[in-house]
């Protein structure tokens, strides 16, 4: 009965805005039209939601982001849920042989050994080397620590903590690499785009290129695309590369990758990746990559062309 409810266990409507990014508005409604997410009520009728409801509405934001319908999502169990966002993660075909190490890595993060975690990852580079890391290894570890937030298992923090040991560990490795010195027309301009605020693909994106011997411009994150974009002709670089994550919203993805190919001129090559573009319509004159080894290959083709 709803007098017997316990708070203690339960989220206050504003709680769960607070923690979703719903509004409480559209949480009403959805309750109204699809019957998700049907709350708990105490004796003055009050909505009391329970961390099932929290858990699932966390990753129906993520599918609502990415552009899904909520008619679409909204009836998924939590398992169908995750299975859908994982369907935007990579997964190379080594990562298996690496999954060990991978949940080795979860539990040492869990455990609060991040020394142990730097020692593992500075070994596994040492090893495959940058290239097999970058492309192969490092990838399905993110996807690891990705499912493992999704599902509870870390926390923000946790994940905060991971992304700037492995920041710290590239950056490292991007300066011990040879760069050679190009007019900007034989350069590359990375950025992520406002309000997006991850860095981790943009730095690998940046090794992956210098590796294959191209000269690096790095704005870093959370770039205004009009200030991007006057950067960009002012410089007149040859090639530009936007890095979109998985928390950026479709239409958001789609006007900015339209408005850079607009601006852009033709001789400047535009290059979109990250898990944001996945599903996205194509647009004529820009190349998407949703996996680094995809760019690394491309490029490589085009060399011998």
């Amino acid at each position: 009965m709803a007098t017997e409810l316990n708070a203690a266990h339960y989220l206050s409507i504003a709680e769960v805005e607070r923690e979703t990014g719903i509004s409480k508005d559209t949480l009403r409604i959805w309750e109204r039209r699809y019957q998700f997410p049907v709350p708990e009520r105490d004796a003055r009728g009050i909505r009391y939601y329970s961390q099932q409801h929290r858990d699932k509405l966390t990753l129906v934001k993520r599918l609502l982001d990415q552009g899904h319908k909520p008619s679409r999502v909204l009836h998924l169990s939590l398992e169908e849920l995750q299975s859908s966002l994982s369907t935007n993660l990579s997964v190379p075909p080594h990562s298996l042989a690496h999954a060990h190490d991978y949940s080795h890595a979860v539990g040492l993060i869990l455990s609060g050994q991040h020394h142990d975690l730097q020692t593992l990852m500075q070994e596994r580079l040492a090893v495959l080397g940058p290239h097999e890391f970058i492309e192969h290894w490092l990838p399905p570890l993110n996807d690891s620590i990705g499912h493992a937030w999704l599902q509870g298992e870390l926390s923000l923090v946790h994940e905060h903590i991971y992304s700037e040991q492995v920041q710290n560990l590239l950056r490292c490795q991007l300066n011990q690499m040879p760069h050679t010195h190009k007019p900007p027309a034989q350069q590359a301009l990375l950025s992520t785009v406002a309000p997006d605020t991850y860095g981790l693909g943009l730095l690998m994106l940046e090794i992956v290129l210098t590796q294959q011997g191209i000269c690096c411009t790095s704005l870093g994150v959370n770039i205004p695309l009009n200030s991007l974009l006057d950067y960009a002709l002012q410089r007149s670089f040859g090639m530009i590369c936007l890095s979109f994550s998985l928390d950026c919203k479709r239409s958001r993805v789609i006007k900015a990758i339209a408005l850079a190919r607009k601006t852009l001129p033709e001789s400047s090559s535009l290059w979109v990746g990250g898990a944001g573009i996945s599903g996205i319509p194509r647009i004529k004159g820009v190349h998407y990559f949703l996996h680094l080894r995809d760019i690394a290959t491309a490029l490589k083709n085009q060399s011998k062309t």
